[in-house]
């Protein structure tokens, strides 16, 4: 883990280095001008542009001309602006910011229901009788109450959603990267087959002309070159649609051939977003039922008002069962004095008047109610129970698929570093004479294979991390 997958063609474009030869930068893939050097006796086919990357569409005969000129005519290799994990590791979904704006707006609204407070400022004016304006003031205080625990579950589900995003958003890249990677082995694996089953169809037509070879044979091999050519133009269709992927989101290049390792927090089902959510929906179920059997009492009201030469104030208090009792004061300036002759004394001038209400509500589906919201607290509670062993199962279950996922990726490692040591032994044998083209080749064509399959892995294990972190609400952490 953690190391680049190092060798011939491991995290490089594969460009035709030779005059006529044009390098691309923003492809991986084979960009070639089949005209030759000068570009003069070229065969030319209108249905295809020669220099474009990618297009193996066309005559036979020019899928035979790409393939020889980038596998026989001498390809080099050259890495070109590698898209690596430690860049999909930085990519910010553009769904980040307005998740931010609903998890600050979500936390305003908790910080002022628990504040409690709210007001209003009036003024008016008696228009048929041309009085003064008057202004008044009001405050209230009232205890949030199940208000206030959906407003904690709506922040914590914001809160949820915004490292959701972050951690698929990264996802999505090391995802994006493990296709490319895939894709660009498969192309070349594709590539190589096509050339060698080019080459064995030259020497068994060259030995059909002698009479040395079976029709039977010769129509083997030419429908092997011929499905081998369609391979390698799917190769490309696949190739094509992970560079475009890797493009949406913003990066460009070559897969950098690297597989890094992550670490899985240790985390208990009660620290899990799920339990968390299932918990407060819970204790929002128990703040229904608390209120409602409040509602089953006698509302009891305590007001007040003191009548002053300048201003009236009114206080009152409102508390029903053994709740908090909620509050509110009103300020109101100039008095409104009735008109009396002068000196007739106004009852209750500059003194408190006080008044004590109760109101008992006859209401039979209070009652009705209140049975509903037991029942459910009743299986919210249930659910949280069942959620906690079933997230257990879960995490262990998710761990040990990670764990199976990083195994295979370090066997799919050693796999190529056995199929390239092959493919060096291969080449030794032929530069002295022991092994042919052919083998040369096919040795080749399996360690792109080993490549390609390591690619698979390092997609399967992202995708394993990838599951334990959403179920944990982690985020992603490379090892040291």
């Amino acid at each position: 883990m953690g190391q680049a997958v190092r060798g011939a063609g491991a995290g490089s474009s594969f460009y035709l280095d030779r005059p006529g030869g044009k390098r691309d930068r923003r492809h991986l893939g084979y960009r070639v001008d089949l005209r030759g050097p000068a570009g003069a006796g070229a065969p030319k086919d209108p249905r295809r542009n020669p220099g474009r990357c990618g297009d193996f569409s066309g005559s036979p005969a020019l899928e035979v001309e790409l393939v020889r000129r980038l596998l026989a005519a001498g390809v080099l290799l050259v890495p070109a602006l590698a898209f690596s994990p430690q860049e999909a590791l930085g990519y910010r979904s553009p769904e980040l910011a307005p998740a931010q704006e609903r998890v600050e707006a979500a936390q305003a609204r908790l910080e002022a229901l628990r504040l409690g407070l709210s007001g209003s400022v009036n003024a008016g004016r008696q228009l048929w009788s041309a009085g003064e304006w008057s202004y008044g003031l009001t405050l209230t205080y009232q205890v949030a109450g199940s208000q206030g625990v959906q407003a904690l579950r709506e922040l914590e589900a914001a809160r949820t959603q915004l490292q959701g995003i972050r951690r698929s958003g990264i996802q999505r890249a090391l995802l994006a990267h493990a296709r490319l990677w895939e894709a660009e082995a498969t192309a070349k694996a594709t590539a190589l087959r096509a050339e060698a089953a080019r080459q064995r169809l030259a020497e068994i037509e060259r030995k059909a002309a002698l009479g040395a070879v079976s029709s039977a044979d010769r129509e083997e091999a030419r429908l092997a070159h011929s499905e081998l050519a369609v391979a390698v133009r799917q190769a490309q269709n696949g190739l094509q649609g992970a560079q475009a992927e890797v493009s949406a989101l913003g990066f460009g290049g070559n897969a950098a051939a690297v597989v890094l390792g992550f670490t899985l927090p240790e985390t208990a089902p009660q620290s899990t977003p799920g339990y968390r959510d299932a918990a407060l929906a819970l204790q929002l179920a128990e703040a229904r039922v608390a209120e409602a059997r409040r509602a089953l009492s006698p509302q009891v009201s305590l007001r007040g008002q003191f009548l002053g030469q300048e201003a009236t104030v009114g206080l009152g208090l409102t508390a029903q069962g053994l709740g908090w009792p909620g509050a509110n004061l009103q300020v109101t300036a100039p008095t409104e004095l009735p008109g009396l002759p002068p000196g007739t004394p106004i009852p209750g001038l500059g003194e408190w008047r006080f008044t004590l209400s109760a109101v008992i509500a006859l209401d039979p589906s209070r009652t009705a109610d209140l049975r509903g919201l037991e029942a459910e607290r009743t299986a919210a509670a249930v659910r949280l129970s069942a959620l906690e062993n079933d997230l257990a199962r879960q995490l262990t279950q998710a761990r040990q698929n990670t764990r199976t996922a990083q195994e295979t990726l370090g066997l799919a490692e050693q796999r190529l570093a056995l199929a390239r040591r092959k493919r060096a032994l291969a080449e030794t044998r032929a530069q002295n004479g022991a092994a042919s083209p052919l083998e040369v080749l096919e040795a080749q064509a399996q360690e792109a294979d080993a490549e390609g399959r390591l690619a698979a892995a390092w997609r399967a294990y992202i995708e394993a991390v990838g599951g334990y972190l959403d179920l944990a609400g982690a985020d992603w952490e490379v090892t040291p």
